[in-house]
């Protein structure tokens, strides 16, 4: 069993353009129950309002750390990793709140089992989050997977772990490559499965994360992807992962999902450009897809698209009985 305390973890912030929320994020973390919370604020050169908030912050237990430019939010990630030098490292998003017990929460996972790479919490999407929205964690669970096929398995059906607020081995996260050149800004996937190098990975069952939803998240930003080779390699290390044999469980639920995943994704300009047709066949020649494993997705896509047509007309006619 370990004895791993506050001081055996960095934390970063990772920030850009966000004072206010950045605020909000460092009280979260100052505010842990474990006390004694020392952090980074590693800033990509903000400007105006934001930089003057940076500046201005004056507290032993915050570091700040401003770039001489802007050198991109991947970039930043890897600058934490070149900094991170204690047994743990958490990077955090400047625009997201930490439950207060998390720290708390994250140590006992650590000392209560060895063979743990990686721990993470579940998050919820909120527009107007508010230190105040959370949720007894009293009986909080924790869920083990044993290995990078079973957590892969979760993830692909939605399981809601971000990037931001996972906790890191730190020799393992420096060995790690954010491959932008493959990935783009869908990068932090495949370098998250790389950090579990064959450990365990655990899970906050309760929601100890929320994540701003907010018209500047990047994620909003089609410009800038994922396009469609990156969605595809992406889907290709999970497939690497989970394969689609139908005697597995990670297996089936490759075969369940991998075709919908391919065709819905958080671009939904992805292949206007080459067409669907050019599309599919570009993800089965890349290995991201077998021919078999598109078909037998196929009726799990159609299913999925007829829900939400469904859903959407049953949301216009509530909207409609209200007026």
């Amino acid at each position: 069993m370990g004895n791993y305390t506050n001081r055996d973890i960095d934390i970063f912030i990772l920030s850009y353009n966000r004072g206010q929320f950045l605020l909000e994020t460092i009280r979260c973390l100052l505010n842990q129950s474990i006390g004694a919370i020392e952090m980074t604020v590693l800033d990509n050169y903000s400007i105006g309002e934001t930089a003057e908030m940076v500046s201005k912050i004056d507290d032993e237990r915050v570091k700040v750390i401003i770039n001489k430019e802007n050198i991109g939010g991947l970039n930043n990630i890897k600058k934490a990793q070149d900094l991170s030098s204690k047994e743990w490292t958490i990077i955090f998003h400047d625009d997201d709140l930490i439950h207060p017990k998390y720290i708390e929460e994250v140590l006992k996972i650590l000392n209560s089992n060895s063979e743990i790479t990686i721990v993470a919490a579940l998050t919820e999407l909120n527009e107007f989050p508010h230190e105040s929205k959370w949720k007894d964690t009293k009986l909080s669970k924790v869920l083990i997977y044993k290995n990078a096929g079973q957590f892969a398995k979760e993830l692909f059906k939605g399981l809601p772990v971000p990037f931001c607020s996972i906790v890191y081995k730190t020799k393992l996260l420096k060995k790690a490559k954010l491959n932008q050149e493959l990935y783009g800004k869908i990068a932090d996937r495949p370098f998250l499965f790389d950090c579990i190098n064959g450990g365990e990975i655990a899970v906050l069952k309760n929601v100890f994360i929320q994540s701003r939803v907010h018209i500047d998240r990047d994620s909003n930003d089609f410009l800038t992807g994922p396009f469609e080779n990156q969605w595809i390699l992406l889907v290709k290390k999970y497939y690497d992962i989970m394969g689609d044999s139908i005697f597995t469980t990670s297996g089936r639920t490759f075969l369940n999902r991998g075709t919908r995943t391919l065709l819905v994704t958080m671009n939904p300009h992805i292949y206007d450009d080459i067409g669907k047709k050019n599309y599919i066949a570009l993800a089965i020649e890349k290995g991201a897809i077998s021919k078999f494993g598109y078909f037998m997705g196929l009726p799990y896509y159609y299913t999925y698209i007829f829900a939400k047509k469904i859903q959407g007309i049953t949301k216009q006619i509530m909207q409609f009985d209200r007026k």
